[in-house]
């Protein structure tokens, strides 16, 4: 009935996290790729509060949602629709769509899940195609409840000291009960609202970890995942350079007195550089790439035709161990430092094997915790209280369907009233001698004497 999980339910289970801890609003849970998720950044205006705004929304942000629950980003088979600037406004009157073991899922619970899975307002779509999209997110959110259900009535546990070790690590990573305490307000929040949560997140933790405890993957199913994989053509790799670099910004709308002072800077770092610094301590000191200058201006592997042109040219035309002379980008200036090279080649089970294992690993998992949901979910009483998600289609179809059996009803009322008409009216057959006896006989009239 709504266990159509098999093709999100990653999803399921993340959305089964937000369940335990009272919240119906997944945050997102994209994971960049190598490339993107060091390409460099523009400062912000003020460096120091963004940092420090930035670490304090992910950290509380990070108590709802364990970046560990899903392997990756599955959707729940929305696609974002073709919008029209002229869309008709989306009533903003919440009403019940289903019961879980007697608790109502309301179209404001449901709308929350599918304004933040298919990035856009509800408000947005138009009126024809959010019923549909309702459905699919009605399911998954039902699915999640039934997840979440059964977690609560497993025999995991969690401890205050649990949560005392979670919030201690969440105020370290924060850098201090100041920052900490200054991020819960931001939000309306206080730390026993986040205690309740964190509780609820490790305890999904925790039955997940035992979960995984019970799965067990041999050498065999390893080696006939990869060579699945290679088959499919799924590990070849494309040339690619291990980089650092050093980058001053120039913003695109920088006036020429700007543009050339980035220039005397990066300047000073390549003639630095040229002295025989280090690369690393250049970068710390000058690169404004904030994120790869905390690391010594490491910025990681690029693939060709996966960043900026310029950067690519460069870091493919230089020799691994050189440093380039000062170029312009579309970001401002650079100096790279070329560390490794790769050509194209099918990448070899040992090149990835503990992410590989890792990734299987989840896999059987999430089909194991599937299992459980399945036989979990004959307890579990559902009812859709909004078929088609549109209260006033369900209206609708429900007074066209008490029309057609009071339409029928009568139908039937005539055609019996006219059965008994026709019965009435006929004339009865004259009873039929029995074979084998004669009619009885007129008397023949007197003859004449």
């Amino acid at each position: 009935m709504f266990l159509r999980f098999a093709g999100h339910f990653a999803l399921i289970l993340l959305l089964a996290a937000f369940v335990l801890t009272g919240c119906s609003r997944p945050g997102d849970n994209s994971e960049a790729s190598p490339v993107s998720d060091s390409a460099p950044t523009a400062p912000a205006d003020t460096p120091e509060v963004a940092a420090t705004a930035a670490e304090g929304g992910e950290a509380v942000e990070a108590a709802g949602a364990p970046e560990s629950m899903v392997d990756e980003e599955e959707d729940l088979a929305i696609t974002p629709p073709d919008l029209e600037e002229d869309a008709p406004p989306v009533p903003e009157a919440p009403f019940p769509m289903a019961r879980v073991n007697g608790e109502v899922i309301t179209s404001s619970d449901v709308d929350a899940i599918l304004s933040r899975q298919i990035g856009m307002p509800i408000s947005a779509i138009p009126a024809d195609q959010l019923p549909p999209l309702r459905m699919q997110a009605l399911d998954a959110l039902i699915e999640a409840k039934i997840v979440a259900e059964m977690i609560r009535n497993s025999d995991v546990t969690v401890t205050d000291s649990d949560v005392d070790a979670e919030v201690q690590n969440i105020k370290d990573d924060m850098g201090g009960e100041d920052v900490f305490n200054e991020a819960l307000a931001s939000r309306g929040l206080d730390e026993d609202t986040l205690r309740v949560s964190l509780k609820e997140t490790i305890l999904f933790e925790k039955y997940r970890d035992e979960t995984r405890d019970s799965v067990e993957l041999s050498e065999e199913e390893v080696q006939e995942a990869y060579a699945m994989q290679k088959e499919a053509g799924n590990l070849e790799a494309p040339e690619t350079a291990e980089i650092s670099h050093i980058m001053v910004y120039v913003p695109e709308d920088a006036s020429e007195e700007d543009a050339q002072a980035a220039k005397a800077k990066i300047d000073a770092a390549y003639e630095r550089l040229q002295a025989g610094e280090s690369f690393e301590e250049v970068a710390k000191a000058v690169s404004e790439d904030e994120k790869s200058a905390a690391e010594g201006g490491h910025w990681g592997m690029i693939a060709k035709g996966d960043t900026d042109p310029d950067i690519e040219y460069h870091a493919f035309a230089t020799e691994v161990g050189e440093i380039t002379e000062p170029f312009r980008s579309g970001m401002g200036y650079h100096i790279l430092l070329v560390e490794d090279k790769k050509e194209p080649h099918t990448i070899t089970l040992d090149e990835i094997r503990d992410e590989f294992v890792e990734s299987l690993k989840d896999q059987k998992v999430n089909a194991e915790l599937q299992k459980q949901m399945a036989a979990y979910s004959t307890q579990v009483n559902v009812e859709i209280l909004t078929p088609t998600g549109s209260p006033e289609v369900d209206a609708a179809s429900a007074e066209e369907a008490t029309a057609d059996d009071g339409a029928a009803a009568a139908s039937e009322e005539d055609a019996s009233g006219a059965a008994v008409m026709d019965g009435a009216t006929e004339a009865p057959d004259a009873p039929q001698a029995e074979e084998g006896e004669s009619a009885e006989e007129t008397p023949d009239a007197p003859a004449a004497e």
